[in-house]
């Protein structure tokens, strides 16, 4: 079963709905442009509630995505493993306020939009540079080698005053 798109937000919280189903990410529009193929599926788990503090969309999606490797520019399956937990706020001033201690999200005419915010959390955890597991290897190993040391210059060579020198000076 699918995620609706919208929600009312109101009714969702005032009896703590859950929602869960998958997504196709090709069917989102952003982030369709960043696959490289179709085929993935996303499985969102997403619930309203409230505590103390106010009231939250809280939630994680799962899956994977078919991204193109910067490096070698093969396609790989790139995991999804994102938490979802947004504060759900009133008014722009009450956004400006949590803003320090959760991320808000703005409901507009009691309307919560599911689909686009998995959509924002998804393309917000995306790499900038996607790496497949075996470019990203190649580049732990050598970032972990240790620098070659410079060679020593031979002691015969002269050395040339430096023309900054009296810039340095006080």
């Amino acid at each position: 079963m699918p995620i609706p798109q919208y929600i009312k937000a109101s009714a969702g919280l005032t009896r703590s709905a859950q929602y869960a189903g998958e997504i196709d990410p090709a069917s989102l529009e952003r982030l369709s442009s960043e696959l490289v193929q179709p085929g993935s599926t996303l499985s969102a788990e997403l619930g309203l509630e409230r505590d103390a503090k106010g009231s939250w969309l809280r939630g994680r999606v799962e899956g994977g995505l078919w991204l193109t490797c910067q490096r070698c520019l093969n396609a790989f399956e790139w995991p999804v493993d994102v938490d979802v937990e947004l504060r759900l706020v009133q008014s722009e001033a009450e956004e400006a306020r949590v803003l320090e201690e959760a991320d808000p999200f703005l409901v507009e005419d009691d309307k919560l939009p599911l689909v686009e915010i998995v959509e924002n959390e998804v393309l917000l955890a995306l790499p900038m540079m996607p790496r497949c597991s075996e470019c990203e290897a190649a580049f732990a190993e050598r970032a972990d080698a240790p620098a070659k040391e410079a060679e020593p210059e031979p002691e015969t060579a002269q050395k040339k005053p430096n023309p900054f020198a009296q810039l340095l000076k006080k």
